[in-house]
This record gives C-alpha cells, sequence and structure tokens, in this order.
C-alpha cells in the first residue's frame, strides 16, 4: 500500500488546514510538529524520528490537517495515500482491524504525551483530588439494563446512527447502564482500565488532578465516548472523569471491548469507528489547549538553526 518517500530538511509535508492526502511512516530523519497558535505565532507540539507515523490523524476523523509537519533534517520513508488508507479503513477483516489498532495506539501515545505537558503546567506532581478512590476504583452505582432506554432516543445520538436496528440490538445486549449522580466519581486518574462509557444523556467532564481539586479538560455529553484511551493501551487513566450533572451512560467492558477490537463484523466496524473518532478529537483538543497555554511561541520559529523554516512556510 505504501510508496518511499525522501525529503530535504525545511520541507514541509503538509500545512495546517490543508485537506489530508494521506500519511509518512518515517524510516529515518526527523519530522517537527507545528500548530498556529492564537496571535498568529507558531509553536512545536513534538518531534518524531524512525519508526513514528505522521499525518494519520486526519485521516482517521477525516477533517482536515491541524498541524504543520516540517522536516528538520533528511528524511525518508513511506507514503500511505488517502484512497489506500481508506481501502483499509473499510475493511472488516481481522488483519485490517489489526492494522487500525496499530494507528490508534499511535494516537493514544501521542495524546498521553500532550495531556503529561499540559498537567505539568496545571498540577504538582501526584496531587489527587481527595476521596477519589476505594479498593483501587472509582464506586459505581447498581448497573441496569439498556433496553430501559428507548431505541428511538438511542438512534437520535451521533453514536448509534450509524447502526441498523438489528446491528443496534446486538451491540446493546451485553452492555450495562449506569445513573451516576451529580459531581459522583466516575474513573479516577491513574485508575486502571476496566470499561469505556457512551453518554445516553448528560454531562461527564474530563479533569486534570489538582492541589486544589479538578483543572477542567473537556466536558462530554450525549453520543460521547470516555475512558476508551486507556482500553486502547492497556495504561491507566489519564484524566479524572466526573458526572458534571446526573448522567445516564452504558458502559462496554474491556472483554466486550476486546471483542469487538478484533472486527469481523459490522457492529465491530461501527464501534472503532467511533472509538477513532473519539480519540483523534482528544487528541486535537490536547493539543489545541497546549498551543494556548505553551510559553514557547515564535512568529518565525525554527527547529534547527541550520533549516529555518522557509518564507514561504511561514504564516499568513
Amino acid at each position: 500500500m505504501a510508496r518511499p518517500f525522501q525529503v530535504d530538511p525545511g520541507t514541509m509535508l503538509f500545512r495546517q488546514d490543508d485537506p489530508p492526502d494521506g500519511l509518512y511512516i518515517i524510516k529515518r530523519g526527523e519530522i517537527a510538529i507545528l500548530q498556529r497558535a492564537p496571535g498568529d505565532q507558531l509553536i512545536k507540539l513534538a518531534t518524531h524520528g524512525a519508526s513514528a507515523v505522521v499525518g494519520e490523524m486526519s485521516l482517521l476523523d477525516r477533517n482536515r490537517r491541524s498541524t504543520h509537519a516540517l522536516a528538520v533534517k533528511p528524511t525518508a520513508g513511506y507514503f500511505v495515500s488517502s484512497e489506500r488508507f481508506q481501502m483499509l479503513r473499510s475493511d472488516y477483516r481481522p488483519a485490517a482491524f489489526a492494522v487500525m489498532n496499530c494507528f490508534r495506539r499511535e494516537v493514544v501515545a501521542r495524546t498521553r504525551a500532550i495531556l503529561d505537558q499540559i498537567a505539568g503546567r496545571t498540577r504538582s506532581a501526584g496531587a489527587q483530588p481527595a476521596s477519589t478512590l476505594r479498593d483501587g476504583v472509582a464506586k459505581w452505582p447498581t448497573p441496569s439494563s439498556p433496553s430501559t432506554v428507548a431505541e428511538e432516543t438511542l438512534r437520535s445520538l451521533p453514536f448509534f446512527k450509524t447502526f441498523r436496528p438489528a446491528e443496534l440490538r446486538e451491540f446493546l445486549e451485553p452492555l450495562k447502564r449506569y445513573d451516576f449522580s451529580r459531581g459522583q466519581l466516575v474513573y479516577a486518574e491513574g485508575e486502571a482500565p476496566r470499561s469505556c462509557l457512551i453518554v445516553v444523556r448528560g454531562a461527564l467532564s474530563m479533569n486534570f488532578s489538582t492541589p486544589a481539586g479538578t483543572s477542567m479538560f473537556a466536558v462530554y455529553g450525549p453520543g460521547r465516548m470516555v475512558g476508551e484511551l486507556a482500553l486502547v493501551d492497556g495504561a491507566p487513566h489519564p484524566l479524572t472523569c466526573i458526572a458534571r450533572e446526573s448522567t445516564i451512560a452504558f458502559e462496554v467492558d474491556r472483554i466486550g471491548f476486546d471483542l469487538l477490537g478484533r472486527g469481523g463484523s459490522v457492529v465491530s466496524f461501527s464501534f472503532f469507528d467511533a472509538v477513532t473518532s473519539s480519540i483523534v478529537g482528544v487528541l486535537r483538543r490536547a493539543s489545541a489547549h497546549l498551543s494556548r497555554i505553551s510559553p514557547e511561541r515564535s512568529s518565525a520559529p525554527s527547529t534547527s538553526s541550520k533549516h529555518p523554516i522557509p518564507a514561504q512556510w511561514e504564516p499568513n
């Protein structure tokens, strides 16, 4: 599916707001990821070298590029066009799912790296809100059946719109419904992953832990997903999740998540298409958040004294 590419230092692989044309797998060299910040300045979000994948995010959520990608050293590797990537993405077979799971893990790894940078500017190391855990996990209410929510209500939410009636019932059958009260802890930062949740009614907030309590990162309402980052890579939850108001959510437990992740069915495809969009959305939000608070800004930035960004690539 891939073809070789090779570029010189100072070459821009793609620019912020470009439509996605493909992704790059780096064999050797170095690519700087830059983002235009308020005030028309650029900041460097990350640098990627050998074995990294660059440009997959826009292919995964089908949105425009959210960053620039600049070669700061002679760089070579492989390019996969958006057309070939979408052929892979639309394949239900387990082998294709396995490849897509590699891309999902890459997105999650980058998201965690950026969240760590944000957290370092918002709290002291190791701080947590008081009384977050009991027996190592957040204590939840008694579950009930998802069948208590009408299918018509569910189909009005973006998450469930791609399911046909029979597929929706198949997907819902193993799930559990949880009713969280306002202010209730759902997942604690650092808690081991056990499930992800799909919000049906109400809202859940994702927060950084701080000495004073929490600092909000994002709010997720009906049709949105939380907890999926930790299930994708198996690492602890990076943020604390709290019910912002009385909330109904359906749980996909870890076993069910792993079974769906093997592919082979329309239900698996629809669910993991939503998972992909969700994790990319978190990465985009985290990158934008970091660009707002980063002190490292420049109107004419350079990642290397020998190879500044050419004038034609500076932001307009």
